[in-house]
């Protein structure tokens, strides 16, 4: 029987090498190029999906703040609405509305002592501190009178145009018939829970004649 000696033969396992010959590349490399890009690929798309997800929230955290804090404002201002609006109401006789300009203004003939006057004041300064609106018919010569300034012909206009036409062409009027024209005493009439009564301008006002001189 013949033996065979197969000492000469290498059959060692050696990889693949590419040299600068222009070698074709063997299929182990070409497998694990295609592996990487497959997995830079999948890295991408994860990261990409992790930058959405991440903006998401981000959104979903700055809706959630704006949510509370539009919220917190439309209660405050809820609030103070409702209250001032029941406050002002003309049936606890605080206020009077005049229905011809369309405003709010302070009963002469109100029950309520001065300081409930200032509790409504103190009321308008916590919702201007808290940064909320709120919706006061008031005109110009609450302003004016905050200022310590006197509130004219024209403030007497916003709050009652038709009397204060009336008395700016009392003032204009130049003529020598005054007295005879306008006939009018230091008195005026005003309505008062739905009563009209009398109110002298001066001592004695319902017995002095408005004259051009003193008008």
């Amino acid at each position: 029987m013949h033996s065979f000696n197969f000492s000469y033969l290498d059959l060692s396992i050696k990889p693949c090498e590419n040299y600068s010959n222009n070698k074709e590349p063997c299929r182990g490399d070409e497998e694990k190029g295609s592996l990487s890009k497959i997995q830079e690929k999948q890295a991408e798309k994860l990261k990409e999906i992790n930058d959405k997800l991440g903006k998401a929230l981000v959104a979903q955290k700055e809706i959630e703040k704006w949510d509370k804090r539009n919220y917190k404002s439309l209660n405050q201002q809820e609030f103070f609405l409702l209250l001032l609006r029941e406050i002002l109401d003309p049936k606890y006789g605080m206020f009077k509305f005049y229905e011809e300009s369309r405003v709010d203004w302070f009963n002469s003939d109100s029950f309520e002592e001065p300081v409930m006057f200032y509790l409504i004041g103190c009321l308008c300064g916590l919702a201007i501190y808290n940064s909320t609106i709120i919706v006061l018919n008031f005109p110009l010569a609450l302003y004016k009178k905050l200022l310590k300034r006197s509130p004219d012909v024209e403030d007497l206009k916003e709050v009652m145009p038709q009397l204060g036409r009336g008395l700016q062409q009392m003032m204009d009027y130049e003529e020598d018939d005054f007295e005879d024209v306008f006939c009018q005493t230091f008195e005026i009439s005003v309505e008062s829970f739905g009563e009209i009564k009398n109110v002298e301008l001066c001592k004695g006002g319902s017995k002095k004649t408005v004259t051009k001189s003193n008008r």
